[in-house]
């Protein structure tokens, strides 16, 4: 079944690679006034269908933390808490953005952008 590292391990390995997914996506994105109606559209399913999976795996990941619980799991279990707020407020920053009307304005997909280069 796999000891508690490697379980570990590959929850994390998973969260990561699915994380890089939505972050790549808003890299790219990120001036979105070059973004016609159809792309933005496009780029909201694939960001908030990502995010589902992220918050999948992380409280498949938190789950199994609580079971084991040892100290060592309960801070892993606090710091996957913090890493997921990070992802939930940079990801709904960034679609926030997408939905503004006036593509103008760039506060909030720059604030998502610099805590991305953050987290």
């Amino acid at each position: 079944m796999g000891s508690y590292e490697e379980k570990v391990t590959k929850f994390e390995s998973q969260l990561e690679k699915h994380w890089k997914v939505i972050s790549d996506s808003i890299e790219e994105n990120g001036n979105i006034d070059e973004l016609d109606e159809i792309q933005i559209k496009s780029l909201k399913t694939q960001i908030v269908t990502d995010f589902r999976e992220v918050d999948r795996i992380a409280t498949e990941f938190r789950r199994f933390l609580e079971n084991t619980r040892t100290k060592e799991s309960i801070d892993k279990d606090r710091e996957i808490a913090d890493k997921l707020i990070s992802y939930r407020q940079i990801t709904n920053d960034f679609l926030r953005s997408l939905n503004q009307s006036d593509a103008k304005s760039s506060s909030s997909r720059t604030s998502s952008q610099a805590r991305l280069r953050a987290a």
